[in-house]
């Protein structure tokens, strides 16, 4: 105790450049440490050491879903599910999962449903064009390393509303209302 103290609180006979040094190996340690314990797939109950016997899942939406050729939002998967045996197991993480266009379903989705979903969880792949914008090692910093594409209305269902925590349901509330202005004052 005495020599950590002497270390961080340095009396006027030890040199300033030992604590300083000191500090910094703590913080790089720190960085590193939360770097290697972010990374997806890092985890014991991650679904992606389960995938290949599951077909399906239930899940958290997480984003609003984005139009583009292709309905886009973000999951947490929390159950890996298997639709022959009817049988879950209880898992953690992320993926991006994209609905038809024109899914009447999907398209009214938001931030905190629980749905379920029956379509196989495949990794996200490796981008073929050089020197462009790298998809994948965006979503794996982000968290993401998995994808699955959902193109029937009967290959999900809305199981729950509102499966958010209290505070982020009136985050969402808030961001909503102020899109809403912006959508009022906008020109185009």
């Amino acid at each position: 105790y005495i020599f950590f103290s002497e270390v961080i609180f340095p009396s006027t006979s030890t040199k300033p450049q030992i604590s300083s040094l000191c500090i910094l190996i703590i913080f790089l340690s720190a960085g590193y440490i939360r770097t290697v314990i972010n990374i997806p797939g890092f985890e014991v109950s991650h679904f992606s050491h389960k995938i290949e016997e599951y077909d399906g899942g239930i899940a958290i939406i997480q984003e609003i879903p984005i139009k583009r050729t292709s309905l886009r939002t973000e999951l947490r998967i929390i159950n890996l599910c298997n639709s022959a045996n009817k049988n879950c197991i209880s898992t953690s993480g992320n993926a991006i999962v994209y609905f038809k266009l024109n899914d009447t379903i999907a398209q009214y989705y938001k931030p905190g449903d629980k749905i379920y979903f029956q379509g196989k969880l495949r990794e996200i792949g490796a981008n073929t064009n050089p020197y462009s914008f790298d998809f994948k090692l965006y979503l794996y910093n982000r968290g993401i390393t998995h994808q699955v594409y959902i193109w029937g209305e009967k290959n999900h269902i809305l199981l729950e509303k509102d499966c958010l925590s209290f505070i982020y349901q009136k985050a969402m509330k808030v961001r909503d209302e102020f899109v809403a202005i912006l959508k009022k004052y906008d020109n185009n």
